[in-house]
């Protein structure tokens, strides 16, 4: 080797131990650093954030990075590297220290540049300080582009994401999700940026535990009002003005039995004498979900917009997501699903162009049944679409599957249901498999059903099928009309006592009308 080549590569790879061994300390208040969301500028060296879906995103050319946060409570952070976000493995820290402590965001990075977004995955009754970052490598980059259209959802516990990663719905803060819940997935849908004002047991009345209504101007929901504690709409750090603002409350409204005449008269003063204060020209959205109970505010949300319009307010509309499954929180298939909904119809009122709708939703057209193959999971073990009730388990085992990779396993009285939309006097016939690995059972130990729910999921007629289960697939089938004041039908799928049944490959083969 040459002397001159031999110098290159020495040079090389000492500038290359040079570059690794560099960090390069980033604070708050730095320029190229991209907010989205309420923060407190208070002490610019240390903001602090608590709202759902706040967000932090930097450019940076590095191999590492550090983070260095604390938290009143314990606080759930996504990280985003290269805007590459899949809600199959996700990178998710947890910042529960009171003092200040770093946080590894990334390392083993290839060399070049980077994005790097933090996301707050849990509710508003956490409260993050951030102190900067740490990069091993050359440094920050240029500051990210906003996109160019603004939204902000005001809501409660659905809006906020409370346990979307819980089927059971029993995951609290933990459980907890924004990035891939309705207003993110309606957001990146529409290349849109977003604020999310929300918190669990919110309504827009003083019926509710929470009236968000006296909140909703604030930065920190748990902290006292104060003018330091009040989001300024005419002048702040992301000129955030949202073309749209869509509201979702009414239902912590509704269970303390507030009357209609008081639920629609607050969300109309709520638009008129405060949202339209801020935001006169932003068009406004009612949301809210149907079929989980009688005299739903769903049903009249309608009449509101209707009232608002007559009144001289033309720039308001409303959507309807479905909420068959039970009274549970909505999970992130579920979420995927309102914001297959929310997304055209922002697009059609605001000009936009046509979303692609997302795939993970599991909310179906009527009578049909969504992942009867059991193959599509976002949550572990628990298909997309199915509710789990005790001991069931997704088990992916493609030699001992019907079909595909995947099968529904269900133990000792456990059992799921599927949600279907249906129409009154249509037939309902359900075809599956089913199997068992065990050799001595109880006769008609696997019990299949098609229960039928009015709007308040009130049961209201039953078809029940039983079966014997033998060790290799055996076929099973139901059918059954649906009755009068039917909103939903689930399709269950159960074991008996001691007993462990797989289902696989569950049909709705045809939907006939009655001769």
């Amino acid at each position: 080797m040459n002397k001159k080549r031999l110098v290159a590569v020495l040079l090389f790879f000492i500038v290359q131990f040079t570059f690794s061994q560099n960090s390069i300390s980033i604070f708050p208040d730095n320029d190229a650093i991209l907010y989205s969301g309420r923060f407190s500028f208070e002490n610019p060296l240390t903001p602090s954030f608590s709202m759902s879906a706040t967000s932090i995103k930097f450019n940076f050319s590095g191999t590492e990075v550090n983070g260095f946060f604390s938290s009143e409570g314990s606080s759930y952070l996504y990280v985003i590297i290269d805007g590459k976000a899949n809600p199959y493995n996700r990178k998710v820290i947890k910042v529960s220290t009171t003092s200040k402590k770093p946080f590894l965001l990334a390392d083993k990075l290839p060399y070049g540049e980077h994005t790097l977004e933090i996301v707050k995955l849990n509710e508003s009754d956490t409260k993050v300080y951030f102190y900067g970052i740490e990069i091993k490598g050359k440094g920050i980059g240029k500051k990210p582009k906003r996109a160019p259209v603004k939204l902000e959802f005001i809501g409660d516990s659905n809006t906020a994401g409370w346990s979307a990663w819980n089927a059971y719905d029993k995951g609290k803060n933990a459980a907890s999700e924004s990035y891939f819940t309705f207003p993110g997935i309606t957001a990146r849908a529409l290349n849109a940026e977003y604020s999310l004002i929300g918190a669990s047991g919110s309504g827009i009345t003083n019926y509710s535990s929470w009236n968000l209504t006296k909140n909703y101007d604030q930065i920190h929901l748990k902290d006292s009002i104060s003018a330091k504690n009040t989001w300024d709409f005419t002048s702040n750090y992301w000129n955030f003005i949202p073309d749209a603002v869509i509201i979702n409350l009414g239902a912590n409204d509704h269970y303390p039995k507030a009357p209609k005449d008081s639920i629609k008269s607050n969300w109309k003063r709520f638009i008129t004498a405060k949202l339209r204060k801020h935001y006169p020209k932003s068009h406004i959205v009612l949301a809210n979900s149907y079929g989980w109970s009688f005299d739903e505010p769903t049903d009249y949300i309608h009449e509101v917009i209707a009232e608002l319009k007559a009144s001289g307010d033309t720039n308001v509309s409303f959507v309807k997501f479905p909420w068959l499954w039970g009274q549970e929180h909505a999970v992130i298939s579920e979420h995927a699903g309102f914001a297959n909904i929310l997304a055209p119809h922002l697009a059609t009122v605001l000009g936009l162009p046509k979303p692609i709708p997302s795939a993970l939703s599991s909310i179906a057209e009527k009578e049909t049944l969504y992942n009867g193959d059991f193959e599509k999971n976002i949550l572990p073990n628990i298909p997309d679409g199915w509710r789990p009730h005790k001991e069931v388990t997704l088990v992916k085992n493609t030699s001992s599957a019907y079909s595909g990779t995947s099968f529904l396993q269900v133990k000792n009285g456990g059992w799921a249901h599927a949600p279907v939309q249906v129409e009154e006097g249509k037939v309902l016939q359900v075809n599956g498999f089913l199997k068992s690995s065990q050799t001595s059972l109880p006769k008609e130990n696997a019990i299949f059903k098609i229960v039928f729910k009015d709007q308040g999921q009130t049961t209201i007629a039953t078809t029940k099928g039983l079966s014997n289960v033998h060790t290799s697939w055996t076929p099973f089938s139901i059918k059954a009309m649906v009755p009068e004041g039917a909103w939903s039908a689930w399709i269950v799928l159960e074991s008996g006592k001691d007993t462990v049944v797989d289902f696989d490959a569950i049909r709705i083969q045809q939907v006939l009308e009655e001769n």
